[in-house]
């Protein structure tokens, strides 16, 4: 780290490790490169999350960069991510490729150019010691044992540009005995549950001290006594027993106020506009479609499809009546016909196995949401159960006043969209 060809950085080095020995080999970094400094704790506290960000506190520089134990750079990751950096227009994170080394001699290259928070969410593809952006801090909540720097990628993502550098940046050895991944289970529901929390006002840098670590008030709306005794178990229980024997905070008990609707997808505007619209009693949560099953079913109380016609979604849609999920099926675009738009939708079109799923998920569900009279007409053949909405546009994106303009005057459309 220290033989880096851009060498005007400082090293912030994190001990979340009561070791004399640790302690004594950072005392001799410190007297060996000035730019070096170290933050030492006396009592470990397990969080990735909360070390990070006590870094970034002390952090003097404009631009972060990030590097593990078992992990390692080559010698021009900074001026590579830094040149690419400063030759934008705006802020943004960039990104290289990373090597992941796996415990059975395979190799795993994380890093590929971004195409939307849909993918991103869907997988981690990037390498937590391959980016380089501005200061911005960490969810260190005990729920997001290691999934913090994921969720950084995705809540970027929400607002700035993602930037791809097509270089090899870094290595990680994922074998290696103290890497964290391999001592913090994967909980892929608590923490997609947690990313669809409104929580970026708590992460603001004057709002982290009073940031709680550990509570489960902002589950509170959205789970069940059940369910929040089962990730105070999970998650909440075995980090009290390592790191907080005596700080052990009960969830509270008593009814959740809000409708979980579970979708295999991100949402787009027009599910986003209904939960805008409904926000007091609904709330959306993404698990990809690989990553359903009956514990990811069991938190929901309905299945939410939109436009679907992927296979493993009618799978979804048997387990969901099984274990008795209402399944709402939302169609903004009337895919039924598209197919006469040209050749480009013949793939969709009647007698095609696409055409076939999207006619078979739709007669499985319980309400069909339609968004004008021809998608109406279309799925009524189909499914009598439909629910027509005035319109899926979100109510904040539309001006509260508007003039019809006259015979003559141009009247200027624009479009976002591919």
């Amino acid at each position: 780290m220290l033989d880096q060809s851009f060498t005007s950085f400082e090293l912030i080095i994190i001990s979340d490790s009561n070791d004399a020995s640790i302690e004594a080999e950072l005392m001799r970094l410190l007297q060996r490169d000035e730019r070096i400094c170290a933050v030492i704790h006396r009592i470990a506290c397990g969080l990735m999350g909360l070390c990070l960000n006590e870094g970034l506190q002390q952090a003097r520089r404009t631009y972060i960069a990030y590097q593990y134990e078992s992990a390692r750079w080559q010698q021009r990751t900074l001026e590579i991510l830094l040149q690419n950096l400063v030759s934008l227009p705006e802020e943004a994170l960039v990104y290289g490729q990373c090597t992941v080394n796996m415990p059975h001699g395979n190799e795993l290259i994380l890093g590929a150019p971004y195409y939307g928070l849909e993918m991103l969410s869907e997988v981690n593809y990037i390498g937590k010691n391959a980016v380089l952006h501005p200061k911005r801090f960490y969810d260190s909540h005990v729920v997001m044992r290691n999934w913090e720097d994921w969720d950084l990628w995705r809540r970027w993502a929400s607002y700035y540009p993602m930037h791809y550098v097509h270089a090899s940046v870094s290595w990680i050895d994922k074998g290696h005995y103290y890497c964290l991944g391999n001592s913090i289970p994967s909980d892929h529901i608590w923490f997609r549950l947690m990313t669809r929390l409104p929580r970026d006002e708590q992460l603001l840098p004057d709002n982290m001290y009073r940031y709680q670590i550990d509570s489960l008030t902002e589950f509170e709306p959205y789970l069940d006594s059940e369910h929040r005794q089962l990730i105070y178990e999970e998650k909440l229980l075995p980090w009290y027993r390592e790191f907080a024997p005596d700080c052990a905070n009960l969830p509270a008990a008593g009814p959740k106020t809000k409708v979980n609707m579970l979708t295999p997808r991100e949402p787009e505007p027009c599910v986003e506009n209904m939960e805008y619209r409904t926000g007091r009693y609904y709330y959306v949560y993404t698990v990809p479609t690989q990553h359903i099953d009956p514990s990811v079913m069991r938190m929901a109380d309905l299945l939410l499809l939109h436009r679907s016609m992927n296979p493993m979604n009618a799978q979804h849609q048997k387990l969901a009546e099984v274990m008795g999920r209402p399944i709402v099926y939302i169609l903004d675009d009337d895919i039924l016909n598209l197919y006469k738009a040209g050749p480009s939708f013949h793939s969709i079109g009647p007698g095609t196995d696409h055409y076939a799923e999207i006619t078979r998920q739709i007669a499985c569900s319980d309400i069909v949401v339609t968004y004008s009279p021809l998608i109406t007409e279309s799925v009524a053949k189909i499914n009598p159960r439909i629910i027509q909405a005035r319109t899926n546009i979100p109510e904040w994106a539309v001006a509260s006043s508007y003039n019809e303009p006259a015979r003559d005057q141009v009247f200027r459309f624009g479009f976002i969209g591919g």
